[in-house]
């Protein structure tokens, strides 16, 4: 008689999985301190973010303290001139920045602006029309030429730096032909030359206009969906595209 021998079960030897150490845990992060800023460092962020103002209140104290204009610089009527003549140039400042934040530059401003008064001028000389239409007939000439330059800028993709400029020089020679170097006077209704030159309440009526003016712009650019397309635009072009903003339309 014949005993089998016993095998052992390779099977359950193969299973077995050998133990392992434990994984050490990872040290936890240290606080790393922020550098220390010094005086000099802080007095320089300010210098630079706060510079012009500072040129501002510097400028505003010499001329108030130098004997020669001191007498005429810190009096309410200087004031009104100042202001009154600086805030036909704030507005058309507010409307170039509209373009600068979407990341372009409008060169072409100042001789549009010239275009518009020109021709407002001409209208109410050779046209007799009402103030009103007159007015809208100016804002209507720099909207044109704005469209211009946009649809010059979206379609063809030249740079706006370029194509404002060539504007400029073509809106210098219109002006020059239509009005022969002569400034248009006669004809303005007298109203709206009395509203230039007045004051209420001691500030110049064209205050209101700039406050109004700039009340509008920051509308447009902080609570509308077109300003925040801007916004987006200027900061990164190619991830406006990407979220479906509409780059060239809005541009224009």
């Amino acid at each position: 008689m014949t005993t089998a021998r016993r095998t052992p079960d390779k099977t359950a030897k193969d299973d077995v999985v050998p133990a392992t150490p434990e994984a050490e845990p990872a040290p936890a992060p240290t606080a790393v301190a922020a550098p220390r800023r010094t005086p000099g460092v802080v007095a320089g962020d300010l210098l630079r973010q706060y510079s012009l103002l500072a040129l501002l209140i510097a400028s505003i104290a010499f001329y108030s303290s130098w004997s020669k204009t001191s007498q005429v610089f810190p009096t309410v009527a200087d004031f009104q001139n100042i202001t009154g003549s600086q805030s036909v140039l704030a507005v058309l400042t507010l409307g170039l920045m509209i373009p600068m934040i979407s990341g372009n530059l409008d060169l072409s401003i100042g001789s549009t602006a010239g275009m518009s008064s020109i021709f407002t001028a001409a209208a109410f000389a050779h046209g007799h029309v009402p103030m009103v239409v007159g007015i809208l007939i100016g804002i209507a000439v720099g909207a044109t030429v704005g469209l211009f330059n946009g649809l010059i800028v979206t379609r063809f993709q030249i740079d706006p730096f370029i194509v404002t400029l060539g504007t400029a020089s073509v809106i210098l020679g219109i002006v020059d032909w239509y009005s022969k170097g002569l400034a248009i006077v006669q004809g303005i209704p007298k109203s709206l030359v009395s509203f230039g030159g007045s004051n209420r309440f001691g500030i110049p009526s064209t205050v209101y206009v700039l406050v109004l003016v700039a009340l509008a712009v920051w509308y447009l650019l902080e609570q509308t969906p077109y300003g925040r397309n801007l916004h987006a635009i200027g900061s990164n072009k190619a991830a406006a595209r990407l979220v479906g903003i509409r780059v060239e339309r809005d541009t224009c």
